[in-house]
């Protein structure tokens, strides 16, 4: 017979490992993606409006 230590580990364990569905672990990471996309397009956007070359001896335009 186990112990109320052992008991309460596997409890605790067990309660971090319940599985959760794929579509909830995706819409909670959509926030993070679309601030992500917008975050790089306003830094390309910034980027080409300032002319910031993008290696030596080149340059980027539209």
């Amino acid at each position: 017979m186990g112990t109320v230590a052992e008991g309460s580990a596997t409890a605790a364990a067990g309660a971090l490992t319940e599985p959760s569905s794929e579509g909830a672990d995706t819409a909670r990471c959509q926030p993070f993606t679309v601030a992500f996309y917008v975050g790089w397009m306003l830094l390309f956007v910034a980027w080409v409006l300032l002319g910031i070359p993008i290696g030596p001896g080149e340059t980027l335009s539209l």
